[in-house]
């Protein structure tokens, strides 16, 4: 995951924004992140983070950025859950 991050950013600005890759940066270094994906498009989204430790203290890490964790499973029958994100619009207008 890591590797495809950093290949994916080369192909366009537009892949990510600062805040969002100094973010990454910092929990990679520590909380042992070992990769991540931004999932989403059109300027919204999510960070998917893969972190084998540390995991609550990741949790609230990102929830005092106003980023708080989102659980979700793997559904045979598709997609339920709808985000609303307008609670989380402060994070890119800082």
């Amino acid at each position: 995951m890591d590797i495809h991050w950093e290949m994916k950013k080369h192909l366009s600005s537009s892949i990510s924004i600062d805040k969002v890759d100094k973010i990454y940066e910092e929990v990679k270094k520590d909380f042992g992140v070992l990769g991540g994906k931004i999932i989403g498009a059109g300027g919204g989204g999510f960070l998917l983070l893969y972190a084998p430790k540390k995991g609550r203290e990741l949790d609230k890490y990102m929830a005092d950025r106003n980023m708080p964790k989102l659980d979700f499973y793997i559904d045979h029958s598709g997609v339920k859950v709808v985000a609303d994100l307008d609670n989380h619009y402060e994070f890119y207008n800082k």
